[in-house]
């Protein structure tokens, strides 16, 4: 797995988001703030549609295989 910081690039990915070293969901990154910022995990089946910040701690962690085919 590889921290991903470029959070505007991730649209459409498959991530795992984290917040203080704990895995607190697997999603799908619906939007994201052009200054990568923020983004939105998309609603996928008990789970809400979510937003998270970086500035909250969140970090955004994705296979590498999948960040590079997004370059």
């Amino acid at each position: 797995m590889y921290r991903c910081t470029e959070w505007h690039r991730l649209v459409g990915a498959r991530v795992e988001v984290r917040r203080n070293g704990t895995a607190i969901r697997v999603a799908t990154v619906s939007e994201a703030m052009p200054d990568g910022s923020a983004v939105w995990l998309s609603a996928e089946g008990v789970e809400a549609r979510m937003f998270i910040d970086a500035y909250s701690g969140y970090e955004i962690w994705v296979e590498d295989r999948v960040f590079f085919s997004l370059v």
